[in-house]
């Protein structure tokens, strides 16, 4: 299990799946056992999404995230 991508509340993460994939966001809640992320994607980045909505959670896989800087 040592090559499971390890997260805690507060990393940022990019999602590289789904159909948030390209989003940015950051872990608020980790569920190792499920190999799940609740994620508070912030949609303001995107052109297409009004601005001020400060971003929704959205239950993602490991696999479908990546840690970013």
């Amino acid at each position: 299990m040592s090559d499971q991508p390890s997260f805690t509340p507060g990393d940022a993460v990019e999602i590289i799946d789904g159909p948030f994939a390209t989003f940015a966001g950051r872990v608020e809640a980790v569920n190792g056992e499920r190999q799940m992320l609740k994620v508070r994607v912030r949609l303001e980045d995107n052109p297409l999404v009004r601005a001020g909505t400060g971003g929704v959670p959205v239950e993602l896989r490991f696999r479908e995230v990546k840690k970013t800087a």
